[in-house]
């Protein structure tokens, strides 16, 4: 995977995530990603998550995952995973950018979004554990509006299997 970091565009508990561009014409990237990275030491959260994303696959209200790598920036090693970029942010971010309010018909979307998304993960053996607008993402340019809804679930860096109990993060 060869690619070109940009800027911040997130940063959660575990790990901070920035656009990237694809450096590789023959890549199986597309053009523009997110790379949520993570020093080295900290990330069996990023670890987690490409794992859960792996076992549960593919699903169109899922953020799409196309891989890890690791890399040395001043010194410090990095796990990166590579992630399908929304254009519009998060569900947080939209309902920021509407002061608070959304319309019903993306309301009725979005929520039909997510359900998919949940019914999918659950019936894959899999529970989500921290589900919140921040970690719901939107795609203004009309991406997954194919997929029946303009919002993907991401960041399952504390997913876990259902009936699973996990004390390591």
């Amino acid at each position: 995977m060869e690619w070109i970091r940009g800027k911040e565009i997130g940063r959660g508990s575990f790990a901070t995530i920035y656009t990237a561009k694809s450096t590789s014409p023959s890549s199986h990237l597309p053009p523009l990603v997110a790379v949520k990275a993570s020093e080295s030491g900290y990330s069996d959260s990023l670890k987690n998550e490409k794992q859960v994303i792996d076992q549960i696959g593919s699903c169109p209200q899922i953020i799409r995952c196309f891989g890890a790598d690791h890399s040395v920036e001043n010194g410090e090693k990095f796990y990166n995973l590579v992630l399908e970029y929304a254009s519009g942010g998060t569900l947080a971010d939209e309902l920021k950018r509407n002061g608070g309010r959304l319309p019903e018909f993306d309301v009725q979307r979005h929520t039909k979004s997510v359900l998919r998304g949940l019914e999918f993960i659950h019936a894959k053996g899999f529970v989500h554990c921290d589900l919140k607008l921040q970690n719901v993402l939107v795609f203004a340019d009309g991406a997954a509006k194919i997929a029946d809804g303009a919002a993907k679930i991401a960041d399952f860096g504390l997913a876990k299997k259902a009936g699973e109990s996990d004390n390591t993060l």
